[in-house]
This record gives C-alpha cells, structure tokens and sequence, in this order.
C-alpha cells in the first residue's frame, strides 16, 4: 500500500497515511509466514529488477494513525470507528 507521488487532497492522503500506521506489517508477516518473509513496504520484491529501495516506508504507531486521522477531522464514534462528516471511516 502506497501513497507517495498521488495527487489526492490533503484530507485523503492524510487518512492514507493515518490507515499505513495503522497497520502492523511485522505483526502480520509473523503470523502469516513465521517469520520467514521479510516484511513488505510496496509491491514489488526487493529481488525485482524495479524495486525502489528509497520507497518511504511506514512503521506500526497506532498512535501517529490516531493522531493524523484526527488531523484529518476524523473522530472516533461510540464503537471507535472514526467518524467524519456523518460518514463511517471505511
């Protein structure tokens, strides 16, 4: 999942950023593979002729997810999804 180089507003690509945090990659490349796949940051391998190694990459903060999604005008609603505009964060 990427956003760099996207010409979206500042409100999406906020909430893009926020849901890159927001995701643990480690978390899920040990459960998925044991441990025996090194984690991804884009879609193509690091072995791929076309890898970018300068890709930015997003490390697990929950809290850096919270803070942009809030910087984006979401908010959290009764059950925590965020909220924005009478709309669920989807």
């Amino acid at each position: 999942i990427g956003v760099g180089g996207l010409a979206w507003n500042d409100g999406v690509k906020t909430r893009h950023k926020a849901l890159l945090y927001g995701i643990n990659r480690q978390g899920i490349t040990g459960v998925l593979f044991a441990g025996q796949q090194k984690v991804a940051n884009g879609l193509l391998s690091n072995t791929h002729p076309y890898f970018n190694p300068n890709i930015t990459t997003y490390p697990y903060n929950p809290q850096v997810a919270r803070n942009l999604l809030r910087q984006a005008g979401w908010t959290p609603g009764r059950d925590g999804i965020g909220t924005k505009d009478g709309k669920r964060l989807t």
